[in-house]
């Protein structure tokens, strides 16, 4: 019974964290319309060892994708916009879990027992600047909390990168 109750707190805590919102910062006159080329790269935080390269490699991709769905033309080169997406872990102030268990059939009550693991925060920034390399826009979020490695299916990336259009665009 208690560990159907820790799946439902998880999965509850797993889904409320995917409706975060993002939090922004932007320049007054910063309008997406207003440019008609873009490129995407990631940041060094992103080629963390606990960070999947297949999820950074998806993110990338999703975001160019969803951009040009806009209208916006990838001039990786060149590009009027540049996109910097980074992903990041927080390694110092982490969140355990601890697991309740029983031992055998003379179990009578729940035991907690020592089996305490730390699970680190996992970060998303997008940063948006011009040629000059000057910030025009910037978006962060929490992504979920990490055990061993982050790794983002195809599902969960295209929901963070249309959450972060949305809050760029609306």
């Amino acid at each position: 019974m208690f560990k159907n109750f820790f799946k439902i707190i998880f999965a509850l805590t797993v889904l409320s964290s995917c409706a975060t919102m993002v939090s922004t910062e932007q320049v007054n006159n910063f309008n997406l319309a207003d440019y008609s080329s873009f490129s995407v790269e990631t940041s060094d935080s992103s080629d963390e060892v606990r960070v999947s390269p297949f999820t950074v490699s998806n993110l990338n991709n999703e975001f160019k994708e969803e951009l040009q769905n806009l209208g916006l033309v990838l001039d990786q080169d060149n590009g009027a916009l540049k996109f910097k997406v980074s992903l990041s872990l927080d390694e110092e102030n982490r969140r355990g879990v601890t697991y309740r268990s029983k031992y055998g059939p003379w179990w009578t009550g729940p035991v907690l027992y020592d089996d305490y693991d730390d699970y680190d925060r996992a970060y998303l920034r997008v940063t948006i600047s011009d040629q000059e390399g000057s910030p025009l826009w910037t978006g962060f979020r929490p992504v979920r909390y990490v055990d061993r490695e982050l790794r983002l299916d195809q599902e969960e990336i295209s929901a963070l990168v249309k959450g972060f259009l949305v809050q760029l665009t609306g």
